[in-house]
């Protein structure tokens, strides 16, 4: 533990955190399950960074013991950056992507126990492309076929569906008819391509993370020792895998953080579905749920029609938006043409 303690007004006057009451009550929300549901604009990457701020000076858990996982290298990096901005450099809590604590696991269990971890390939379309062209020679796939396969993995992999479930669950990809292949014929050479090639994918990070912790208790016991207090960004994004291995990861120590939004969930393509933080209390019964509803971005028009839009879907956590700006500001309905006019438009 760390020795330096400070009272919660000192910590907020000498780093200059300000935080409104909501905030402030998730900034110090620290031991045992949480889920912050954070509307858009409503601060809660201050919030996350002033949390792990909070957790080393007030609550005085050693900042290596704290894990904060995000979305992508951006926002982990951004994290990153704004809180050594704060704190300075003497402290170094992990901001990290999952895949990139996947990967740490992966290496670990190679060094520990020698496991075969392959090299990997970060752009797969061209492992795609050759298992179909292996398939069909004189079938060159489009980039949009491509890209439709790659999804259909993506998928697969990261809802952890067996191959029956993957069949029925990718049987209406618009590819398959060009093709003449099914998706599953598509997928095995896709693996065998991989294992024949010595690669691997950024999906089978996740798949063999989650192995090696199931595998080797000893190599799961590690982590949850190194990583006492985690956090989750972005959680809605998160997928079925995802899940599993964050749920090992904090089995131990049940300090978890989960901060997202079950309206912004946008990514099912990719496995990720508001149902895992809807059945957040189920999973962990002395959980606190939390809310953060006031939005600094928008003016008030525009989070009202959000906040009337957003209140048709009954499978969320019962919140509405509001927003701390005075102005009434103006909404403009745009018709266009087509795709291209809305990119330009867009850019």
């Amino acid at each position: 533990m760390s020795k330096t303690k400070m009272s919660l007004e000192s910590f907020k006057a000498r780093f200059k955190v300000n935080v409104n009451e909501q905030q402030e009550k998730a900034m110090c929300r620290v031991d045992g399950p949480t889920l912050l549901l954070a509307v858009p604009g409503s601060g809660k990457t201050t919030v996350i960074v002033a949390r792990t701020g909070y957790m080393i000076h007030c609550a005085g858990i050693d900042s290596d013991r704290i894990l904060n996982l995000t979305f992508s290298n951006a926002a982990a990096e951004e994290m990153k950056r704004r809180f050594h901005n704060i704190y300075g450099d003497g402290h170094k809590p992990k901001f990290s992507t999952i895949h990139s604590f996947c990967t740490r696991v992966a290496l670990y269990c190679k060094d520990k126990y020698g496991v075969y971890v392959p090299e990997i390939e970060a752009k797969n379309e061209r492992i795609i492309r050759r298992a179909i062209m292996d398939l069909g020679p004189e079938n060159y796939p489009s980039t949009n076929i491509v890209k439709d396969i790659q999804s259909g993995i993506t998928l697969v992999k990261n809802l952890m569906l067996s191959d029956a479930e993957a069949a029925l669950e990718t049987a209406n990809l618009n590819c398959l008819g060009m093709l003449g292949f099914d998706f599953m014929t598509i997928y095995k050479a896709y693996e065998e391509d991989k294992i024949n090639h010595k690669i691997m994918d950024f999906d089978d990070l996740l798949t063999m993370a989650y192995d090696l912790l199931t595998e080797y208790p000893e190599a799961l016991e590690h982590f949850q020792n190194q990583y006492t207090h985690i956090s989750i960004d972005e959680a809605q994004d998160t997928s079925k895998i995802q899940h599993e291995i964050i749920r090992m990861l904090a089995s131990k120590n049940r300090n978890l953080f989960m901060v997202g939004d079950d309206d912004q969930s946008i990514y099912r393509f990719r496995g990720a579905a508001p149902t895992y933080l809807l059945e957040f209390e189920h999973i962990y019964p002395e959980a606190s749920i939390l809310y953060m509803d006031i939005n600094y971005r928008s003016d008030k028009s525009i989070i009202k029609q959000a906040d009337q839009f957003i209140q048709d879907n009954k499978e969320r956590f019962p919140k509405k938006l509001s927003a701390i700006s005075d102005d009434d500001g103006q909404i403009d309905v745009i018709t266009v043409p087509d795709m291209v006019d809305q990119y330009e438009r867009l850019y």
